[in-house]
């Protein structure tokens, strides 16, 4: 079997993603997540993206012979999905930014990591 594939331009394109480092993530899971962000970024300014949403009810009907009891439930759930791959990173550059928010009144030092 032979299978030719065209694909659409190539494209190139640089995508911003932040990752906020706390007491329960490490620099390195924030660097990660912070680059998937960017990733994503970088697919939904090159390709767009789509949104998908769904809902889905649930009725389930019990009837022991004495009595009927109804239960229902009521799911509604939505997905973005980016409408393109990456084929090769060429660069990426991450740094820790610190800085202070106020939290309850107070000044906290935090520190995010930028990809």
């Amino acid at each position: 079997m032979h299978i030719v594939l065209l694909a659409d331009n190539i494209v190139k394109e640089t995508g911003f993603g932040e990752e906020e480092i706390t007491d329960n993530i490490s620099k390195a899971q924030a660097e990660k997540s912070a680059l998937d962000k960017a990733t994503i970024d970088a697919l939904e300014r090159a390709f767009g993206k789509a949104i998908i949403q769904g809902n889905s009810t649930y009725i389930e009907n019990i009837n022991d012979g004495k009595k009927v009891e109804t239960h229902s439930g009521f799911n509604m759930i939505s997905n973005t999905y980016v409408k393109g791959e990456v084929i090769e990173v060429l660069n990426q550059k991450c740094k820790t930014v610190t800085g202070m928010k106020i939290i309850k009144g107070e000044k906290v030092e935090y520190s995010v990591m930028q990809c």
